[in-house]
């Protein structure tokens, strides 16, 4: 869409400072309304004009409750609904825990802590060979250690010989297990 091109006279009053503020102030003014009808003129009942803002006004207010209670609702059923889902998961974890669980007060090691003897089994085998190499490691460190403060073979302070520590048996595994220590 062409323009038509402004005169010079048109430009001059475009960057005249009264000029802009008058086709501002035109283009910035609202249409009036001029024209009322008859029966608009002489509207006298306030009061019953009154009461219909003040109706609508309660009704849209009691749909926006009736709105914000509904979403309450379903929002507290929700929560209720996650509440009991989240109760029958923790009774079906409990449930395989006690099923996976040892008796109570009984023994969840292959020794009995009464008789102060090993099962005869596997595990109970097991259990004594890594007992039996825990000992023998424990009688190596003191053996180094003693060896390491009294090289010459007598204490330097009481002038006594030392002795030296007893070293059990080295273990060996149990020949039913295939694996190796």
């Amino acid at each position: 869409m062409n323009r038509r091109p402004l005169t010079r006279k048109e430009r001059h009053a475009s960057k005249d400072k009264e000029s802009k503020e008058k086709a501002l102030l035109e283009q910035t003014r609202a249409p009036l309304r001029t024209y009322i009808t008859e029966q608009d003129r002489f509207i006298t009942d306030f009061a019953a004009e009154e009461k219909r803002r003040r109706e609508a006004t309660t009704r849209m207010k009691e749909q926006q409750l009736t709105t914000r209670r509904a979403k309450a609702v379903s929002a507290e059923e929700e929560r209720w609904r996650k509440i009991n889902q989240e109760r029958a998961e923790q009774a079906a974890r409990e449930a395989a825990r006690k099923s996976r669980a040892v008796p109570r007060n009984g023994n969840s090691v292959p020794y009995n802590p009464l008789t102060l003897q090993y099962e005869e089994s596997d595990a109970g085998e097991m259990l004594k060979f890594t007992d039996e190499k825990i000992r023998y490691r424990a009688a190596l460190r003191a053996e180094r250690l003693r060896h390491h403060e009294a090289k010459e073979g007598f204490n330097p302070i009481t002038g006594e010989a030392t002795r030296g520590v007893q070293l059990p048996r080295q273990p060996q595994p149990p020949s039913s297990t295939d694996r190796p220590f």
